[in-house]
């Protein structure tokens, strides 16, 4: 099999770029299928739920690595995801617990109007949950998570048919309000 060719030059972009992670969709793991060009067109999301998380805090990042060995003729892509979750409450802890025994995949929408998917196809590892109250009434008071992904293919975009099958896989009825320790379906 012939090794894939480069195939396009790349401009300098103009000063448009807005960074950050507004919101995060956590998916119970399952096999999705990507449309052509290694866009996700939203291919199976019809039958599933997704559970939203709205983030606002500068912490929430995602880093992607993509590592080449010449010697076992491989490429992998390690991701790292870590988000803050502000305010601690029981109903957060509780769906904590469950991600840490999954593999979700994670949607994150991003405030430039993207959205991506991390752990594509092997879903993500819940590496570290941090609860945390701080020693001063300032101090953070929350949960932090980390999830790491190993994938052979670098992120994936998700386009306009499945940005809107993602909107419709969300479930709005069972929400957890921060601060009631009770999920609203409760």
């Amino acid at each position: 099999m012939a090794c894939e060719s480069l195939s396009r030059s790349r401009n300098l972009p103009c000063k448009i770029g807005f960074s950050g992670i507004k919101a995060v969709g956590f998916l119970n793991y399952t096999p999705l299928t990507l449309a052509s060009e290694d866009i996700y067109n939203g291919l199976g999301l019809a039958t599933q739920e997704i559970y939203r998380y709205e983030l606002k805090n500068d912490g929430n990042t995602y880093e992607e690595d993509g590592v080449s060995d010449r010697n076992t003729s491989t490429t992998v892509y390690t991701g790292a995801l870590t988000i803050v979750l502000p305010l601690l409450d029981r109903a957060t802890r509780d769906e904590v617990k469950k991600m840490a025994y999954g593999r979700p995949q994670i949607f994150l929408e991003l405030f430039d109007g993207q959205v991506v998917i991390a752990g594509f196809e092997h879903g993500c590892e819940l590496t570290s949950a941090k609860f945390a109250t701080g020693g001063a009434r300032k101090d953070m008071n929350g949960i932090t998570l980390t999830f790491n992904t190993e994938e052979k293919q670098p992120l994936v975009f998700v386009g306009p048919a499945g940005i809107t099958a993602y909107q419709d896989a969300i479930n709005s009825t069972d929400v957890i309000t921060p601060g009631t320790g009770f999920p609203s379906g409760s």
